[in-house]
């Protein structure tokens, strides 16, 4: 008997809404799941839902949280929602969760997971750990970690190395509602706590630049990790020329150097030996990240990529960032 599909709502349809909406329709035509819902306040928005789904789906859409729920409780018998997607502006995501909270569905959250400290620690530390609460750690899913596996990770736990990462986009005025350190370099502060689990990350020094935005556009974080001897120094931007983006790790040890570049998803080692690795380039990560929050629920576990202590030991790091800055 086949099951029946996962009911779900997507919160938001703005640019990033909408590269959630396609993928959860993939999943949809698959019958996995069923897009039960949309929350976008801005009703021009919602034209586009019967362009993509080309007449296939009929999803209401509704100017609020409050007004879909109150619907879908009036509507039907029991209660239909079983898993959110949040893609609303980062303002409004800590008034969604808290919403979502008391109807205990599984949610995933686009990064950041709330606009401030405060709010973020409050989601976290009042959220039940027996419900899956999936962040935006999609760098984590990258077929480059798994493929080099222990042989890039041990290197970098080798001892004694630099570790050199600059991540930069270009300028824009979609995400600057908050700090570059919750924006781009959120991805290389979560992929370092969860590659270099269980050592601990010693923050040495930090340097914001504001620039175009209300909030900082240029970071530049120094790290050391004592047990392994490793000094980590990043610089983050979002100052750019428009569609130039930069995504790249340097790491110089005694016994290897190699570099990463994560926009064309290659891996180049000089030392020791000279080698040459090229990964998928089409690697979509957003879609790969719904399969394994989809996953989650269907088999009431969770993900060793994204539990509710990696998303907290990432967040402490964030929190001593912007404190220190």
């Amino acid at each position: 008997m086949q099951k029946k599909p996962l009911s779900v709502i997507l919160i938001g349809l703005g640019y990033l809404g909408k590269i959630h909406l396609q993928k959860l329709l993939f999943f949809s035509k698959q019958k996995k799941i069923s897009v039960v819902a949309i929350v976008e306040p801005n009703q021009e928005a919602w034209k586009e839902v019967k362009k993509m789904t080309e007449g296939h789906f009929s999803i209401p859409c509704y100017a609020s949280l409050e007004e879909a729920f109150k619907e879908k409780e009036k509507t039907v018998k029991g209660f239909d929602i079983e898993a959110a997607v949040i893609v609303s502006p980062t303002s409004q995501h800590f008034k969604d969760l808290e919403f979502l909270q008391k109807y205990f569905i599984p949610i995933f959250c686009e990064k950041p997971l709330c606009a401030t400290l405060e709010q973020t620690q409050k989601i976290l530390n009042s959220w039940p750990e027996n419900i899956p609460l999936f962040l935006g750690h999609l760098e984590r899913y990258r077929e480059i970690w798994q493929s080099l596996d222990l042989a890039l990770v041990e290197s970098l736990k080798s001892g004694g190395g630099l570790l050199k990462i600059e991540r930069s986009g270009p300028v824009s005025h979609r995400a600057n509602d908050v700090s570059v350190v919750v924006d781009l370099c959120f991805h290389d502060l979560d992929l370092l706590c969860f590659l270099l689990t269980p050592y601990s990350l010693v923050l040495e020094s930090v340097r914001f630049q504001k620039c175009y935005s209300a909030h900082p556009d240029f970071c530049e974080i120094k790290f050391s990790c004592p047990e392994i001897s490793l000094e980590i120094e990043i610089v983050s931007h979002r100052l750019n020329r428009e569609g130039e983006k930069k995504r790249q790790w340097f790491f110089c040890g005694p016994e290897k150097v190699f570099f990463l570049d994560l926009v064309e998803n290659s891996y180049k080692q000089t030392y020791p030996i000279q080698k040459y690795c090229q990964f998928s380039p089409q690697e979509d990560l957003i879609l790969k990240e719904q399969e394994l929050f989809f996953k989650a629920i269907e088999e009431k576990a969770l993900s060793p990529f994204n539990t509710l202590v990696s998303i907290k030991k990432t967040a402490d790091l964030i929190f001593e960032i912007l404190k220190k800055g």
